[in-house]
């Protein structure tokens, strides 16, 4: 994987309708985290680089010039009661990032990412209508303090049982760290939320999440089932193969792959009314 710096020529954001109104320009497009050999969807695409955007002030403008043409005071929606949500991470995963772009001999831009990370934070904060989020397997990196911000940035930390965790997401935050991490980012001011993303049914898999919830503390919450790909599949291993296999019942024309819509809406109801059961607040499940 090679680390390249560009003026990115995507700036407009693109309209969302699960974890944000809005998906930015990419700040950064790519990914060293452990689930790139296997389910990752920005992956299947982009194998070899990791691209990095130097017109940053393009992007954030762009998305604030969208927020102008929408209605103020916004309609709550699923993504927010008060701010449009622009997710800032869409292609890669910013609290990992962090740590190689401090190494990446780009001061004059970043001055280490976390100086970087904050700007985009900051920026976006003194907008009225807009406020960031992103996901996050790598919660343990994340120390920014954003406690002087007029608005708590959102982060959803990623989380799946932690057998098919260790699969699926090898070198990554274990799922002990996750959890303990919440309490830390929230006193650093963040909001956090769980990201149960990808959902991946294999055998037994409600058995896995079920148990999986019970144990965690609950806060909001967005579930979203694997949506897999034929370039995925062939680049796993065939652990990752195992519990990733029975998505591939249905195919398109570009090679996607998912569940059967039958099995999967029966999924679906079955984590949904189990989650709202436990008290979490489920912001969108498909």
């Amino acid at each position: 994987m090679k680390i390249k710096f560009i003026n990115t020529s995507v700036i407009s954001p693109k309209p969302n309708n699960n974890s944000s109104d809005i998906i930015s320009g990419n700040f950064i497009s790519g990914c060293l985290g452990g689930c790139w050999n296997t389910y990752c969807y920005a992956s299947r695409y982009n194998p070899k680089n990791i691209y990095i955007s130097l017109n940053q002030d393009s992007i954030i403008n762009s998305c604030i010039q969208w927020s102008e043409l929408q209605k103020w005071k916004k309609q709550p929606n699923q993504q927010d009661s008060t701010y449009y949500m622009v997710d800032i991470g869409c292609n890669t995963d910013m609290s990992l990032m962090q740590k190689y772009l401090n190494k990446a001999k780009k001061d004059d831009l970043f001055n280490s990412f976390n100086s970087g990370l904050m700007s985009i934070l900051s920026q976006f904060d003194r907008t009225e209508r807009l406020n960031t989020t992103f996901a996050t397997k790598y919660s343990y990196l994340l120390n920014l303090d954003v406690n002087h911000l007029s608005k708590k940035p959102r982060v959803r930390i990623s989380i799946m049982p932690e057998k098919s965790m260790k699969v699926l997401e090898p070198n990554t935050s274990t799922l002990q760290q996750r959890i303990k991490d919440c309490e830390r980012l929230e006193k650093l001011g963040w909001e956090v939320h769980w990201n149960f993303s990808p959902v991946v049914m294999y055998d037994n898999w409600i058995k896995d999440y079920k148990e999986l919830i019970s144990n965690l503390p609950p806060r909001p919450c967005e579930v979203i089932f694997l949506t897999n790909h034929e370039n995925s599949m062939i680049k796993a291993n065939e652990e990752a193969k195992n519990y990733m296999k029975y998505s591939s019942e249905i195919k398109n024309s570009s090679g996607v792959m998912r569940y059967p819509i039958d099995e999967k809406r029966n999924a679906v109801e079955s984590i949904k009314c189990f989650l709202e059961k436990n008290n979490f607040k489920v912001r969108y499940i498909f």
